[in-house]
């Protein structure tokens, strides 16, 4: 009997491994019951296996033992979402967690098998909810510094059985191909920057074409009908809009309406999940968004600053002239060896503006290696909203103005200015 559980915790399968102990106990003398029962426990101390049982189920098991079942520990679901595989295998119910760590490369930060496709879409997928956190955390403070996190230290990994330790311990190593796991990572992912927990009656099964759009997986009906007999708990199956399927399965998503919850893009998934706007559910205050990264960039607010600017050639300064900008210096934390990419995913900086200044804003990247790559992919050149400036070298002790406002007068591109000027 043992084996014979151990193989449905290694598949997902929860309820069918509830349901084995079941159909023995009722065909098992009295002696051999007491057994059962202990097995059963040790099921019952899974929270995924509690989630997974239905009204039905958990009134017999609370008959069984003569008491109520215990609670699930909703805490088990944070940074936790389940979603159906699928290969020439068949079916399982798979678990994705997300936990942070100390420093990530690129051999840990999957800690499941998949083949080059599939890991290539989860990377790309990763790199886009960076830069969709990146755009929608904001501050609960009204003023002072805010903070650009980069790179989170996530790693990624996927399992059947919870269970870390005891007789039911089953390999935690999986081979998943196809993209249908991206709704799960997402949810994950923000259930994990947030705490707060995924509901375990919810399953996902989508992927994502860009942050505003979902996209088909395949495999639908084969999949739900595993999750509607391992899972007769689930509340809703997370699916993408039904228009991305074919006739089969918009027309078997409409016989079983209310199992479905469709949504398209990343916020639509976030909000419909956590039943929260975005911009409230990643409102942070300083030590939660200092917190986020295993690398960030702190945007501090200096004010009004008179800049002596001049051009360069070789080590010759000339055309020495005054300017006043209002200033946000940027400066990089230490611990960006740690991260696994230099270039970072941003597409802006996010900074809390002086609003009594009205002089043109400054954005100073001061801090060592790709400043320009970054600053380039921010400002697109000449079509930023701000001027940049980066620091020059490893232990940069100038700026040079790079970038500049669309539309105005690039009279301050290339110009140089010393470091020291805005520093407090």
């Amino acid at each position: 009997m043992v084996e014979e559980i151990k193989e449905c915790l290694k598949k997902g399968a929860f309820f069918s491994a509830v349901d084995t102990c079941l159909k023995l106990y009722d065909s098992s003398p009295e002696l051999e019951k007491l057994e059962i029962r202990t097995q059963l426990k040790k099921l019952l101390a899974l929270n995924d296996v509690l989630a997974a049982m239905d009204k039905k189920t958990k009134a017999r098991l609370e008959k069984i033992f003569d008491s109520p079942l215990p609670e699930i520990d909703h805490n088990h679901f944070i940074g936790r979402a389940c979603f159906p595989g699928y290969n020439e295998t068949g079916s399982s119910l798979v678990v994705l967690e997300v936990k942070d760590i100390e420093a990530k490369n690129s051999d840990d930060l999957i800690k499941f098998k998949t083949n080059d496709e599939t890991r290539s879409g989860l990377l790309t997928l990763l790199l886009l909810l960076w830069q969709y956190l990146h755009k929608h955390i904001s501050a609960e403070e009204v003023k002072g510094s805010d903070v650009t996190v980069l790179n989170w230290g996530h790693i990624y990994t996927c399992y059947s059985n919870p269970a870390t330790s005891g007789r039911f311990q089953t390999e935690s190593v999986y081979e998943i191909n196809g993209d249908s796991l991206q709704f799960a990572a997402i949810v994950a992912t923000i259930s994990l920057i947030t705490h707060i927990p995924v509901d375990p009656g919810f399953v996902f099964t989508g992927a994502f074409k860009t942050f505003k759009n979902s996209k088909k997986i395949g495999d639908l009906i084969q999949k739900v009908d595993l999750i509607k007999r391992e899972k007769p708990s689930v509340k809703k199956i997370v699916i993408p809009p039904r228009s991305e399927f074919a006739a089969m399965e918009r027309e078997y998503i409409a016989k079983n309406e209310g199992l479905f919850l469709e949504v398209d893009g990343f916020t639509e998934l976030i909000e419909k999940v956590f039943g929260k706007p975005v911009e409230t559910l990643l409102c942070f205050n300083t030590k939660k968004r200092y917190s986020l990264g295993t690398c960030r960039i702190i945007a501090k607010s200096v004010g009004d600053r008179q800049l002596k600017i001049y051009n360069k050639l070789l080590n010759s300064r000339f055309n020495f002239d005054t300017a006043s900008f209002n200033v946000v210096h940027c400066t990089r934390t230490e611990d960006f060896e740690k991260t696994e990419y230099l270039l970072f995913p941003l597409d802006s900086i996010n900074f809390i503006p002086d609003v009594r200044i009205e002089k043109e804003t400054m954005v100073v990247l001061d801090m060592i290696s790709t400043v320009v790559n970054i600053g380039n992919l921010i400002s697109n050149n000449s079509q930023s909203p701000v001027i940049f400036a980066a620091g020059i070298g490893y232990d940069p002790k100038e700026a040079q103005i790079f970038a500049h406002p669309k539309g105005k007068n690039p009279k301050y591109l290339g110009k140089y200015f010393e470091l020291m000027q805005i520093k407090d």
